[in-house]
């Protein structure tokens, strides 16, 4: 699973903070499964990370691992789509 390519899809809630936002995915968190990751720095890379709250959402990246969850770091755009 790590370092993977793969392809998440599911409904995200989304905790956007001033360093880094996540779209975290299964449940809300502590308890989320996955998580999509976009820091601070590539805020301006994406429009409003908001949108994709209580959304089906589907993100495509390399995977890694944070504090014993699964995630993948969004550096763009390209890597997620709304579904519905």
């Amino acid at each position: 699973l790590v370092g993977s390519e793969m392809c998440i899809r599911d409904r995200s809630n989304v905790y956007v903070s001033e360093k880094v936002a996540y779209l975290n995915f299964g449940n809300k968190f502590p308890k989320n499964d996955f998580s999509g990751v976009v820091f601070a720095g590539k805020f301006s890379e994406f429009e409003d990370l908001e949108s994709f709250k209580d959304k089906l959402v589907e993100i495509t990246g390399s995977v890694s691992v944070f504090r014993n969850k699964p995630q993948i770091i969004l550096n763009s755009p390209d890597q997620i789509k709304i579904i519905k």
